[in-house]
């Protein structure tokens, strides 16, 4: 049985676990910010659709992961990203985390 979990969670364990394991790594907001003052999103500039949650860099290639829950998809701005991200022969990866096992499974 797979254990149900929101993409806010499957963040965060993700997260922890590049912390821990000393990976240089960042968490992109493209959502916007919201402010409570006003009671709505702020939209971020130059954001753009489609961009993985998270960029991790390590000494010999770079890896764009796009966190998703137990039963998330890609939306189509997300598959055109990862077709132009992942280009064969260069050093970039793309990955779908639902959770450590995603992360490890590339050798992180």
């Amino acid at each position: 049985m797979k254990i149900k979990r929101s993409e806010k969670a499957v963040q965060k364990i993700v997260c922890d676990f590049l912390r821990s394991a000393g990976h240089l790594f960042w968490r992109l907001n493209n959502t916007g910010v919201y402010r409570n003052d006003l009671k709505r999103y702020i939209p971020v500039y130059y954001g753009m659709k489609g961009v993985p949650d998270i960029i991790v860099m390590t000494a010999d290639r770079t890896i764009a992961i796009e966190i998703k829950s137990t039963i998330g998809k890609l939306s189509e701005e997300q598959k055109l990203f990862r077709g132009i991200w992942a280009i064969p022969s260069s050093k970039r990866e793309y990955v779908v985390a639902r959770g450590i096992g995603d992360l490890i499974d590339v050798g992180l």
